[in-house]
């Protein structure tokens, strides 16, 4: 994409929106021509009169309207969708969804300018109890411990030479907990999101340092229905609505969580969906669907009655002066990146807020709930120029954010057709890479230390009826009782990273990893590992300390060392290949909780995760559940994988055998008859012994 790359910028003529606390409603300014001039990506002056320097660069923006960009303060960003955001005017995101080892490099600078993408806000990891029910929960302790542990996250973060914009928990905390929590965040200097813990309440939540609500659901009376209240729960909505205007409560209302099913219910699919990736589409796919068919069932008027009622108590949160802060959710099945924002704030003008105001929130009062070093949110001296040129009055309409006429990021301008291009361009990689991912995938077979190969053969793995990666495995017995697993893993390209390829050998001995290797490279177009002089760009080694049942772990990329660790715990297993896990559960685990060590972000941070092995007493399924996920594994009488899933707060994938040639597959690892799977594999989600897959949240 063509920028302009200027350290001084002259915007001339646009009617000028600055979103400065004012007389007019909304806190609008009165609008009007004006010079913005921006230097080194801030906003330096304002006004009819502004004195442009003779090496600025003059951009004429008659006929327009320049507002501040659009924040949206909770949604689960993925940056392979950057030119979906930008397309439809969002120019900061908050993330509340992605991995703390994701988001943490995502976040810097560069990261953001190589698409280009929006500013991004950041969250903790979304801390919960015991008593959550979400696979992607950080789950904390006692109070005692739950202080160690965040403190422990912390540290990394910190050591990354980055921060948290936000903390969030899931509602499930206890009160100590949640207070733990708040206090961490008030010392971090970051405010603390959530839903509201019935056990807790506003004002004890209040109390603990929260200000922040995350969606509606929780203001509800148990037992009620947004779309069947009775007079005693709208007695208690409303003494809700009181006790968070008194506490000085911000909320992210998420209405597009029923909204999308009344918008996405059509008989069209929605332009974004050619540009998602690859699972959201599927996602996507089956939600709209559903959709569809609720709008063709009896429960089609309950739904209305809910989203009727929500956008009441959204317009009546706002009468009653709760800040609202709008949040798309996005996304989510109907719910675009970006447009899913606009979708949002018209149901926020649907609720009976005048477009004046909800302009107000979603420029000025986003970005003062987003944060960040540099202010943003308006047109003014000291702002960041983050910055948009409309066609109309955002005033009369907040659809004249859905096609910009210009961007200005971080102080580069966009044109307007350059964001549009972008997004077709990005549909169109999506689709290539699409086919790409359905050819077939040449894999050569992993690396063995000598000895008995008693086991090999090809999984491939699907989301959504889609392949995402391909497993080649092998298993040989070595001298005094050891086991060496080994497995190559391909992952196709996508249109914003290169195909990528992961060699694992780990070397089990009395249940317990004692020796593991793995490199990960990315590969070129020609499916060759991108070396630097021979080196492999992430490399982990680990081998257990003499003395003690415990690993010593080395981490280096491109050959340089990156540092040396020692796990807190016993290790069972390498996490990584979805075939490798099922068999050493199936071989070596016990019933019960084990230690299995995962290499997390782009550098392949050990993290340690407790799992706990169930084996279903009537169709012997095999079901390993950590905090962040559940995985299922159905095993032959010789060790053999019949199927294999894995659920997370992302979604779910899923392992099936590869058909290949006889001489490729072997297994001969007898299983203890209790783990051999009875049932039909076939149709193992569907057996009534069956216990469900953990659901995905996808928001």
């Amino acid at each position: 994409m063509h920028v302009l790359l200027l350290e001084t910028i002259a915007l001339i003529g646009a009617t000028v929106h600055t979103m400065e606390p004012g007389p007019d409603p909304g806190g609008v300014l009165a609008a009007k021509p004006a010079i913005v001039l921006i230097e080194d990506g801030l906003i330096v002056a304002v006004g009819p009169d502004v004195v442009i320097p003779d090496d600025a660069e003059r951009v004429e923006l008659t006929g327009l309207h320049l507002v501040p960009g659009l924040t949206d303060a909770y949604c689960s960003f993925d940056a392979e969708h950057d030119a979906l955001w930008l397309a439809s005017g969002v120019t900061t995101a908050r993330d509340g969804g992605m991995r703390v080892g994701d988001s943490v490099p995502e976040k810097t600078p560069s990261m953001r300018d190589r698409h280009p993408g929006p500013q991004l806000r950041i969250s903790s990891p979304i801390f919960a109890s015991n008593a959550s029910k979400r696979a992607d929960g950080f789950m904390l302790g006692a109070p005692e411990q739950a202080a160690e542990q965040i403190v422990e996250v912390l540290n990394l973060v910190k050591g990354a030479s980055s921060s948290f914009d936000f903390f969030q928990h899931d509602g499930s905390l206890s009160e100590d907990q949640l207070r733990v929590v708040c206090q961490a965040g008030i010392e971090e200097g970051v405010p603390t999101w959530g839903p509201i813990s019935a056990s807790t309440g506003i004002t004890r939540a209040r109390a603990a340092g929260q200000v922040g609500l995350l969606g509606l659901d929780s203001l509800l009376p148990k037992g009620a229905r947004f779309d069947a209240l009775t007079e005693a729960q709208e007695g208690a909505l409303n003494a809700a609505i009181n006790d968070l205007a008194a506490g000085g409560w911000e909320v992210c209302p998420l209405l597009m969580g029923t909204g999308r099913i009344v918008r996405g219910s059509g008989p069209e699919d929605p332009p974004a969906l050619a540009a998602l990736g690859r699972d959201y589409q599927l996602i996507w796919r089956s939600d709209l669907e559903m959709f569809r068919m609720i709008r063709q069932s009896p429960s089609w008027p309950a739904v209305e009655a809910s989203l009727s009622a929500q956008r009441a108590l959204v317009r009546r949160l706002h009468e009653a002066g709760v800040v609202l802060v709008p949040g798309s959710g996005a996304p989510s099945g109907g719910i675009a990146p970006g447009g899913g924002l606009i979708d949002e704030l018209e149901e926020w003008v649907a609720a009976g807020i005048p477009v004046a105001e909800v302009l107000t929130l979603a420029t000025r009062g986003a970005a003062t709930a987003a944060g960040g070093a540099v202010p943003a949110g308006q047109i003014a001296p000291g702002m960041q120029a983050n910055l948009l040129a409309l066609a109309s009055d955002p005033r009369r309409s907040i659809s004249a954010f859905r096609a910009p006429e210009m961007m200005i990021l971080r102080g580069q301008v966009r044109e307007g057709f350059q964001l549009e291009d972008a997004a077709a361009d990005l549909a169109l990689a999506q689709t290539a890479a699409k086919l790409a991912r359905s050819q077939p995938i040449d894999l050569a077979a992993p690396p063995v230390p000598a000895g008995e190969l008693v086991a090999s053969g090809t999984l491939e793995v699907s989301a959504y009826g889609e392949r995402t990666a391909v497993e080649r495995y092998a298993v040989t017995q070595l001298p005094q009782g050891r086991m060496a697993y080994s497995a190559r893993v391909r992952i196709p390209a996508s249109p914003s990273t290169p195909a990528s390829e992961m060699v694992m050998v780990q070397v089990i001995h009395d249940g317990l990893v004692d020796f593991f290797e793995v490199t990960v490279d990315l590969l070129d177009e020609e499916g060759k590992p991108q070396l630097k002089e021979g080196k492999n760009a992430f490399l982990a080694r680990g081998r257990k300390v003499e003395g003690a049942q415990r690993l010593g772990i080395e981490r280096a990329r491109y050959g340089v060392r990156v540092d040396s660790k020692r796990s807190d715990e016993p290790i069972a297993a390498v996490d990584g290949s979805m075939a490798l896990m099922g068999l050493i559960a199936s071989q070596h685990f016990p019933a019960g909780p084990s230690f299995i060590l995962g290499l997390e972000g782009p550098n392949m941070e050990p993290l340690v995760d407790r799992v706990t092995l169930n084996v279903d007493p009537d169709l012997h399924r095999l079901d390993l559940v950590s905090q962040r996920s559940q995985r299922v594994f159905g095993m032959g009488p010789n060790g053999e994988i019949l199927f294999a899933a894995r659920a997370t707060g992302g979604g779910r994938v899923d392992g099936a055998p590869a058909a290949v040639q006889p001489e490729d597959a072997r297994s001969a690892l007898p299983l203890l008859a209790d783990r051999v799977y009875t049932g039909d594999p076939k149709t193992w989600a569907e057996d009534a012994a069956a216990t469900p897959m953990a659901p995905g949240d996808n928001r």
